[in-house]
This record gives structure tokens, sequence and C-alpha cells, in this order.
């Protein structure tokens, strides 16, 4: 919780103050003025700490479900950024996975907490971390979108720390028997007698 400022768009010059209280968010535009928004940012936090809820509790802040956003991220810009064969699998998972769950949930009240729990859920229940992976992905494009329309300031997909486990890969050793060792010995000997000592011992 809390308000911070910074660039929206990193490099652009261009300072935003972002409130985050009590699972209320709001973007608000200042200008090519730090000083400007970072006062601007204590004197909003001032006003919070005292009880004025005004700042965040309007009609502009209100967010949409996360299933408007699906809609519009698996009908506009699935299509446009990945092949078919991706966008079918990406309207399967929020169909049968993430919608269930997330789709009546308006966007600024999910937080990373609820994305981790979900996703920790789908490895116990035996998924391959790609398709959790590929979950993940779903989520935090629908929530790019939020971000895009100024309702949300970060991604809670982003960030969200370790969910898979470390893979251990041992080597596999795969010896010669000794009819193999043999038939090596016997080449080595006829074909290239100069290296037959070195491969001997």
């Amino acid at each position: 919780m809390g308000v911070k400022v910074r660039e929206k768009k990193k490099g652009s010059g261009v300072w935003w103050i972002f409130i985050d209280h009590w699972g209320r968010r709001k973007a608000k535009k200042i200008g090519k003025d730090k000083k400007a928004a970072e006062s601007i940012a204590k004197k909003v936090e001032a006003k919070l700490a005292l009880g004025d809820m005004g700042l965040v509790d309007n009609k502009a802040v209100t967010a949409a479900a996360f299933e408007e956003y699906a809609n519009t991220w698996k009908t506009l810009t699935v299509p446009a950024t990945c092949k078919p064969s991706t966008t079918s699998d990406y309207k399967g998972i929020l169909k049968n996975h993430v919608l269930p769950v997330f789709g009546k949930t308006t966007v600024n009240e999910i937080n990373r907490f609820m994305v981790k729990r979900f996703l920790l859920k789908k490895i116990a229940d035996g998924f391959a971390n790609s398709t959790v992976t590929h979950m993940k992905n779903a989520i935090s494009g629908v929530l790019n979108l939020a971000i895009d329309d100024e309702v949300l300031s970060v991604n809670p997909a982003h960030n969200i720390g370790k969910i898979f486990k470390r893979q251990n890969q041992k080597p596999q050793i795969d010896p010669f028997n000794m009819d193999e060792l043999a038939t090596l010995l016997d080449t080595y000997q006829i074909h290239f007698p100069r290296h037959y000592p070195l491969i001997r011992h």
C-alpha cells in the first residue's frame, strides 16, 4: 500500500503517481516535473492517512472484471501477436482454468498472492511446468491491458517469486560393454596405430 512516483513508460520523462490503498488502485498523470509529482504524492499520502478516500473512491477508478479484459486480449491481442496454434492454446487455458477462478473478479482486486496461489495449485494438481507457465502468461497478458487502461499501476502476475522446483539434471553415463571396448581397441590398433597406446591406457 502507498503512493509511488515513477514514469509509466521508462525514459519518457513524464511522471505519474500510483495510488495503492487497501486494494484500490489509481494512476494519475502529473507531468514532466518530478519534484511536483513527489510533492503531490506526499499530500495524497497525508490525506489517505487521515482517512480521506475521495482520491480512490470515485467512479473513474471503477475497474472492469477480469473476464472483460480477457475477452479483448484473446480476440484482439493474441491473434495479432501469436501463431494460430498458440492462440488456440490460450483460449483453452482461459476457458478451462483462468476464467473460472478470476473471471468475475475486478482486475484491481487481484493481487500477487492470488495469482501465485492459483499457479501453485495447478502445479500441485500435476500440470506440467510449461502448461502452468502458459497460464501465468495468459493472466499477465490480460492484466497488461488493465495497465494500458490506467486501471492498474503494476501487474500482479509479475515478480511472484519461485513456483517451480529446481530440476536436478544428472549426467547420464553409458559406458562401453566388453564387446564394444574390444571393437574400439581393435579399430585403433589396425587403423590408428600411432594413437593406440593413448586409447589403450
